[in-house]
C-alpha cells in the first residue's frame, strides 16, 4: 500500500507478505522495509502508549531517520561492511541520486562510512547498540512534545543513559565511564550523518523540486530541513 507517514505512524498493527523464494529485492523494497521496521520499532518502546497521537508522531519523526541510521550502520557492521547499504550490498542511493554527484562522490560516501566507522572503531556490542537506540529515540530536543509527554520521555531516556552506563561499569570497569562517553559521541556522528543527508536532500531539490515516488519516501523528504 501507499501508506503516508502519517497513516504508517498511527496504523495499529503492519502486516507483511512473505516474498517468494526468487524475489528479487532493490533499492525501493529495502528502504520501504527499513522505514517501517524502524517504525515499528519505535512504536513498541514502554512509554508510547501514554502518549497522545500528536505528540507519537511528533517524536517519531523527529527521530526516525537517526535511529534509521545507527540500525543500517549496525546491519552493515555485523555484515563486516565498511560502509553502509542494504543487504546483498544494494546501495542506500538510487541510481539516479547518485548521477546527481559525478564530481563530487565524497559527498555521499561521508553519508556511507562516517558512522559506521565509528561502530568499528569503538567495536560496538550488540547490547551497547540497543540501548543506545532507545536513548536516540528518546531524544525530545527537536520535537514538538507537550509538557507531560516530554516529560515522561525525558524520564525514560534518563533511564536508558543509567542502564547504558551500569553497562559500561560493569563490562570495562575502571574504563567503564570513558566506554560510555565513546558511545553517546556516536550521537554527534549520527547528527553530522543527518547534515550529510541534508546537503544531499537539498541538491536533489535543486534538480527535482516536485519528487514522484512512495507518499512514505515523500512525506520524509518534506520533514529534513
Amino acid at each position: 500500500m501507499n501508506l503516508s507517514l502519517d497513516e504508517l505512524i498511527l496504523a495499529d498493527s503492519v502486516n507483511y507478505d512473505q516474498k517468494s523464494i526468487d524475489f528479487q529485492s532493490d533499492y525501493i523494497h529495502w528502504a520501504t522495509v527499513n522505514h517501517i521496521t524502524a517504525i515499528v520499532f519505535m512504536k513498541r518502546m514502554d512509554f508510547v502508549k501514554k502518549l497522545p497521537s500528536d505528540d507519537l508522531t511528533s517524536l517519531i519523526k523527529s527521530n526516525h531517520l537517526q535511529h534509521v541510521f545507527l540500525w543500517n550502520a549496525m546491519r552493515s557492521y555485523c555484515d563486516n561492511k565498511g560502509y553502509v547499504c542494504y543487504p546483498g550490498g544494494i546501495d542506500v542511493f538510487t541510481d539516479s541520486l547518485i548521477s546527481l554527484f559525478p564530481e563530487n562522490p565524497q559527498v555521499l560516501n561521508k553519508f556511507r562510512c562516517c558512522l559506521i566507522a565509528k561502530l568499528i572503531e569503538v567495536r560496538i556490542t550488540k547490547e551497547e547498540f540497543l540501548l543506545l537506540s532507545a536513548i536516540l529515540i528518546c531524544n525530545t530536543v527537536s520535537s514538538k512534545l507537550t509538557v507531560p509527554s516530554q516529560n515522561l520521555v525525558s524520564q525514560y531516556q534518563r533511564m536508558y543513559s543509567s542502564t547504558l552506563l551500569q553497562y559500561c561499569l560493569n563490562t570495562y570497569q575502571h574504563f567503564g565511564p570513558s566506554r560510555f562517553t565513546d558511545l553517546l559521541s556516536i550521537s554527534h556522528i549520527i547528527n553530522g550523518t543527518y547534515e550529510s543527508l541534508s546537503q544531499i536532500i537539498l541538491t536533489l531539490r535543486y534538480y527535482h523540486p516536485k519528487p514522484q515516488g512512495k507518499q512514505l519516501f515523500i512525506d520524509i523528504l518534506d520533514f529534513i530541513k
